[in-house]
């Protein structure tokens, strides 16, 4: 079976594309022989990673999602990441998306990946993840230190829930 990757975002949804990756081409997955493939090639499954950082990342995962069903009408095609845990309904009720799985679930793809294949209608599996960091907590400058930004890793969000992120909603 050939799998084909391809990841919106941040750097943590590289490295959670690259986890997936090893994790089917180990050998046998569940009896499944699996051929990793570039995205633009023909494959039978392909995973998107997503984002959902803004409107415009929303809009190009779902361009990215369209592209793979026209590549390829008859393969499945799933959606992992952020987009995936902050919308999941959203996802499964468009056109050709045959799979929807929250970040949680990224790590279990070996275990999903037979029960999608054989799965009838879209399979939509989106957990509550566990934070990867701790809550932010806030603390003092430095005497004499003046800055107006805070430094912050995008990727995990934080909890203040402001109306212009949704990072804190896949997280």
């Amino acid at each position: 079976m050939r799998v084909a990757f391809h990841t919106l975002g941040c750097r943590l949804n590289r490295y959670d594309t690259e986890t997936m990756m090893a994790r089917l081409s180990g050998g046998p997955t569940h009896g499944l022989a699996c051929e990793i493939v570039d995205w633009d090639a023909a494959a039978d499954v392909y995973v998107l990673n997503s984002c959902t950082v803004t409107a415009r990342a929303d809009q190009k995962a779902r361009q990215t999602l369209r592209e793979a069903r026209r590549r390829n009408p008859a393969a499945k095609v799933v959606v992992t990441g952020c987009y995936a845990q902050a919308q999941p309904a959203a996802l499964s009720a468009l056109a050709g998306v045959d799979g929807v799985f929250g970040v949680g679930e990224r790590d279990a793809i070996a275990d999903w990946l037979p029960r999608l294949l054989a799965a009838e209608a879209p399979l939509l599996e989106v957990g509550r993840p566990e934070r990867a960091a701790p809550p932010l907590r806030t603390r003092a400058l430095p005497a004499g230190e003046v800055r107006t930004r805070a430094h912050l890793k995008v990727q995990d969000g934080c909890d203040l829930r402001c109306a212009f992120c949704l990072v804190w909603r896949a997280w």
